[in-house]
């Protein structure tokens, strides 16, 4: 500070202190003020990086799934847009006939639990393959009934259109989910690509429940990042929502993949001190919630398995299923 020399201050300090250098009450309500001046506009500056960096974020990922939109759509076209054009085999063969059975129960109001159409009958519910407690299966089969086209082929080109929309959605959950890992937007949007038109989906597109399911992984990855920093009851939900539709989406192998990766991940980032011993309770938590949730379809699932020759299938060879090596 300058020094005052004039003789009615007696040498002071310029600013108001008294004599002997103590500030006075009038210096210190100055100083709050100017600090508070400052921090004021520091939280606004800090809000207004946090709106613009927010709002940029938004727009690149708006565009990110603009892009992985046309690029599904641009894969799909001819099953989609043109005549003649169909996905074969079990999404014709057998998933279609599930849903024709589904829908015209709805249709009609009957309860679409038992098909007393095999044999003596048989639980409808309990077969996984049915997705009748899958909400995207569901809201498929409600707009095909409001289409009023009652038409096997408008009920497959509906299935068609669910299938590619899991495709698209797994796409934009694997680009945020590489985001979060702190990629940038374009490394981002190519392993989104990767993901959503690699071999996987174009070779399992007549499975509805294993694109179903396998749409999910990158959400749940996602969710159990950002459990890992910190808990959140939102993240948890989203966690437990995601993988409560890998099992409603009706395609074991692929469940228990999302379910296993999401277990070595938790324990990974534990043992290289990348989250804490606690990503591991949520993550058990999250199991346990999801499963509970399913209940619905897994209980009596279980129970068909557990009194149909289905029980068999993994030791009618001997060695637990599936073949032998041999030379």
């Amino acid at each position: 500070m300058a020094i005052d020399r004039g003789p009615e201050h007696g040498g002071g300090v310029e600013g108001g202190e008294a004599e002997g250098g103590d500030p006075t009450e009038d210096d210190a309500d100055e100083a709050v003020g100017r600090w508070r001046r400052v921090g004021g506009t520091g939280a606004c500056e800090i809000v207004r990086i946090i709106r613009n960096n927010s709002s940029v974020i938004l727009r690149n990922t708006v565009a990110a799934s603009g892009i992985l939109l046309m690029e599904v759509l641009l894969f799909f076209r001819k099953v989609l847009f043109l005549d003649g054009y169909a996905i074969p085999w079990d999404l014709r063969g057998y998933h279609l006939s599930l849903a024709w059975f589904v829908a015209k129960a709805l249709q009609n109001g009957d309860s679409p639990l038992w098909d007393p159409s095999v044999y003596c009958g048989r639980p409808l519910y309990a077969n996984l393959s049915t997705q009748l407690f899958y909400p995207p299966t569901l809201v498929t089969l409600l707009v095909y009934n409001m289409i009023g086209q009652y038409r096997a082929e408008v009920l497959l080109y509906c299935l068609e259109w669910q299938l590619v929309l899991h495709i698209f959605a797994g796409g934009v959950f694997c680009y945020l989910f590489l985001r979060k890992l702190s990629l940038d937007v374009l490394p981002s949007l190519t392993g989104a690509t990767v993901f959503q038109l690699g071999a996987f989906f174009a070779s399992q597109t007549q499975h509805l429940g294993a694109v179903n399911a396998a749409a999910w992984l990158p959400l749940c990855m996602l969710a159990l990042l950002n459990l890992a920093q910190q808990y959140s009851l939102r993240w948890l939900c989203v966690l437990v929502g995601g993988l409560a539709a890998t099992i409603l989406a009706g395609f074991p192998a692929v469940t228990a993949i999302v379910f296993l990766s999401c277990g070595l991940v938790s324990v990974l980032m534990v043992v290289f001190k990348l989250s804490s011993w606690k990503i591991l309770k949520r993550l058990t938590a999250a199991y346990v919630l999801a499963v509970g949730i399913c209940g619905i379809q897994l209980l009596p699932t279980i129970e068909l398995t557990r009194l149909s020759v289905a029980k068999y299938r993994t030791d009618w060879l001997g060695s637990g299923g599936g073949c032998r090596f041999r030379a």
